[in-house]
């Protein structure tokens, strides 16, 4: 028996004689590689650029309130104020989604156009703008403004008006008439008592300046006189059509009484969620006017309605300007659908399809549903792609997400049950707007099938849906469901629960985003932007029929806009990659990193994921915990980063 040198030493040191021991030489055996653990945490970054400056299509309500009282034979002889609407009508006629209304006002309120059309018809409108009548009833043009403008509200779906833009043109050459005033009024240096009104009139004195004469007329009758008794009371009889909202006794056209008509239109915006609502004024006083002596029957003031047009304007959020020749009337200043808009990114969100954040942490989604797996479990629905569930999301293959099942159970939906609604689906797996819920889901939240984002606060239908948020309502937006005084939107943005308590150590979780313009922008682009998102977090999901273990779907998502309308229609764009984690030992890819160019964006109503998904996944298996390749090799690593 041969011995090792190491074997006879040891042997000899015993005491022992070589032949009293057996020994044997072991083979040598290689140190077992270091253990590596992977974070689960993705980082994405890369370029993304706006489109380049497009045609704006959204509604736009243009209605002009047209002063046409008698003292205009005086201040517009030559009827440019025609001239002016028609420009307006000839310029923006016949483009998508702009309309027209014509209101004009004196003793009497005449809806010329009645209401909003797209084809108004301007001889109709010239004849009515060029006649005249002796008073200027102010108040009830605003209301009759109001009247056509919630008309027209209520005749639109919530994702038109989330989109429409309503501008109001106030036209006018005095202050109203007939004014009401039940109290005491300043006039001048001095007051007018109650039923008595303040007539200021601007004058020319002797050198030719403008100076303003003040004195307290008395009310019209019809100011105090019931409306059931204006037949017998006045020859001829005054209409009882007239000054609808005229109480007697009250006050009436006092600058109050109209500011809160204009408050009154402005207060539909938030109550309807309407894109935008201007009133903008244009006041005429031609200084020439003062020497005709035709004008002074009626009373022109220059102070007291270029005060009041101001106000109005600045109540309704809208433009000022004064005409001092009827030769400068024009109604073009007006901010109209801009028929060239630069577009701009105003928002963005990062989404893992295949976990939900609930608070307390991250937890498995692997069907993509908006049910976690232990929901899902609970519910008895399916969870993820196998041969009994070839639609995991949809279980009873209706038609309807189990999601939406499960959340309007109390509305008659099932998930379990393919009968259930009573109102089937007639289109199944149509989404024509791609933001992930069906057409025939969104007929039932009454969102727009046509739109992603049908209230226009940037945050999908179904991110909304998800998160127990109204997608009809762009106001809850900045609200804070969990009251932890974070606001919804931010709280999505940042990838944690905007309903749940969110636990400080998910906190250190969030989404950390660098959105930064570029200075200069490409020729046939936009702006375009570098961007970054770290800590999105990956988990290991089950195998299916279709992926591997540890899949995991990532989409970036990008709200583009116009830039003079932030509040209207958005196009959606989305990257998207897949990616692999499997409990600590390998992810793909392994840096961590996956970059985006813009060219990887598509808009969401042509996503197709087969086709438009990095699949950082492919020739990857997992075999008892170890990583295969496509070409046999093993490792624990993962691929190139995802790197173009």
């Amino acid at each position: 028996m041969a011995l090792s040198w190491s074997c006879l030493g040891l042997v000899l040191l015993a005491g022992m004689t070589p032949f009293a021991a057996s020994c044997s030489n072991p083979p040598l055996e290689r140190p077992p590689p270091p253990v590596i653990t992977v974070d689960n945490e993705l980082t994405v970054e890369g370029q993304v650029c706006s489109s380049p400056p497009s045609n704006a299509v959204f509604p736009v309500k243009i209605l002009f309130l047209v002063d046409v009282s008698g003292s205009l034979i005086v201040t517009d002889p030559a009827k440019v104020r025609v001239q002016g609407i028609n420009a307006v009508i000839n310029k923006y006629q016949g483009l998508p989604g702009v309309e027209f209304g014509v209101v004009t006002f004196s003793s009497t309120i005449v809806n010329v156009t009645n209401g909003f059309t797209d084809e108004p018809d301007l001889s109709t409108i010239d004849i009515a703008i060029s006649q005249s009548d002796n008073l200027t009833d102010t108040q009830g043009a605003f209301a009759s403004a109001y009247e056509i403008i919630s008309s027209d509200v209520l005749k639109s779906t919530p994702a038109e008006r989330a989109r429409s833009k309503y501008i109001i043109i106030l036209f006018t050459d005095g202050i109203p008439d007939p004014l009401c005033s039940a109290d005491k009024t300043p006039c001048g240096g001095s007051f007018c008592k109650p039923h008595t009104h303040c007539n200021p009139t601007t004058i020319l004195s002797s050198s030719s300046k403008q100076v303003e004469h003040y004195e307290c007329d008395q009310d019209y009758l019809v100011c105090t006189v019931p409306r059931k008794d204006w037949a017998s009371a006045f020859s001829p009889p005054v209409p009882t059509k007239y000054y609808p909202q005229l109480m007697a006794g009250g006050n009436y056209n006092t600058t109050p009484q109209i500011l809160a008509a204009v408050h009154q239109i402005m207060a539909l915006q938030s109550e309807y969620h309407i894109g935008s609502i201007s009133v903008n004024t244009d006041f005429l006083f031609p200084v020439n006017a003062l020497s005709n002596p035709l004008a002074a029957p009626f009373d022109l003031d220059r102070p007291a309605g270029d005060a009041l047009c101001k106000s109005i304007a600045e109540a309704g959020n809208g433009v000022f300007q004064e005409f001092t020749d009827d030769s400068q009337i024009s109604f073009l200043n007006v901010s109209f659908a801009s028929l060239q808009v630069n577009n701009s990114i105003v928002q963005s969100y990062v989404t893992n399809q295949m976990t939900q954040e609930i608070g307390s942490g991250l937890v498995l989604d692997s069907d993509g549903d908006g049910l976690t797996d232990t929901q899902e479990a609970a519910l008895g629905t399916c969870a993820a792609l196998s041969a009994k569930c070839p639609t995991p999301w949809d279980s009873d293959g209706d038609g309807y997400s189990d999601f939406i099942e499960a959340k309007y159970r109390t509305s008659g939906f099932d998930p379990l049950d393919p009968n259930k609604p009573a109102t089937p689906c007639p289109a199944k797996g149509q989404d024509s707007d791609g933001d992930g819920l069906m057409d025939c889901e969104e007929t039932f939240l009454k969102t727009s099938p046509l739109n992603a984002d049908t209230d226009g606060d940037f945050l999908s239908d179904l991110q909304e849906v998800r998160h127990g948020m109204d997608p009809l309502n762009p106001a809850d937006a900045h609200g804070d469901i969990n009251r932890d005084g974070i606001l919804n939107e931010p709280e999505i943005k940042m990838g944690l629960s905007p309903t749940a308590q969110v636990a400080a150590s998910e906190m250190s979780y969030a989404y950390g985003e660098q959105f930064v313009p570029q200075a200069t922008n490409g020729a046939d682009t936009g702006t375009c932007y570098d961007f970054s998102i770290q800590h999105i977090r990956l988990l290991t999901t089950p195998a299916t029929p279709a992926t591997p273990e540890g899949y995991n779907r990532i989409y970036y998502d990008v709200f583009e806009t116009a830039m003079d309308s932030p509040t209207v229609f958005s196009t959606v764009r989305r990257a998207c990659v897949d990616a692999l984690y499997l409990d600590g030992k390998y992810k793909s890819p392994l840096t961590g990193v996956v970059n985006f160019a813009d060219s990887d964006f598509v808009d969401i109503r042509q996503f197709d994921p087969s086709r438009d998904c990095k699949d950082l996944t492919k020739g990857i298996s997992i075999v008892d915990g170890g990583v295969v390749f496509g070409d046999g090799a093993t490792g624990s690593g993962g691929g190139d980063g995802g790197k173009d």
